[in-house]
């Protein structure tokens, strides 16, 4: 078997459109600037995400007189609402904060923090639906301890339903459409980096 030292018309093809091909560039000043972009952004998320917690506070404040069902379901609210503030926080550490010096860092950067804002998308989508089902639960013991009257109490909690309704669907479709742009980005900046 003898071994051929020029290359066959196909080899030379092959190599002719590999060297055609326009090699995607990455912008540093561009990676740069998103990187500070989403810091800015993600250290004013931090602090509205730590000032919605002050209505919880000052729900505890106010003299109340609440039944022992909205005493346990607002008390399970501000848990959850206290866990999901230090996990957003946690996630958005990232950006907020990270400090780079290199273009290749604040890829890495950004390629975690898009997929921290997924996880954060993720929380919202479904936030949304439990929300909604807080809400049937809190409604239909409503109705099953003190009753509802069906004439102007009926109206005013079944628009109250219909309007929470509405707006937690289109809550969890905004959330669901973030969710796949971060994603987009994420794999986008990884596929430019390679």
């Amino acid at each position: 078997m003898t071994h051929n030292s020029n290359p066959s018309s196909n080899e030379l093809m092959l190599d002719q459109l590999w060297q055609a091909q326009s090699a995607r560039k990455i912008d540093p000043e561009h990676i740069a600037r998103q990187a500070k972009s989403q810091q800015f952004k993600q250290r004013l998320y931090i602090t509205l995400d730590i000032l919605s917690l002050l209505p919880l506070l000052l729900l505890f404040t106010l003299d109340l007189e609440l039944t022992l069902f909205l005493t346990w379901f607002l008390a399970i609210n501000c848990i959850a609402v206290f866990a999901t503030v230090i996990y957003f926080v946690k996630l958005r550490w990232v950006a907020a904060f990270g400090q780079d010096d290199s273009t290749e860092r604040y890829i890495q950067r950004l390629i975690k923090q898009y997929r921290n804002n997924a996880k954060i998308a993720l929380v919202h989508k479904h936030s949304a639906w439990i929300s909604w089902l807080a809400l049937v639960v809190a409604f239909a013991f409503k109705y099953y301890s003190d009753g509802i009257n069906a004439d102007t109490q009926g109206l005013k909690l079944g628009a109250i339903f219909i309007g929470f309704s509405l707006f937690l669907a289109a809550w969890a479709l905004w959330a669901h459409k973030r969710q796949g742009r971060f994603e987009k980005e994420a794999e986008d900046l990884i596929q430019l980096s390679e």
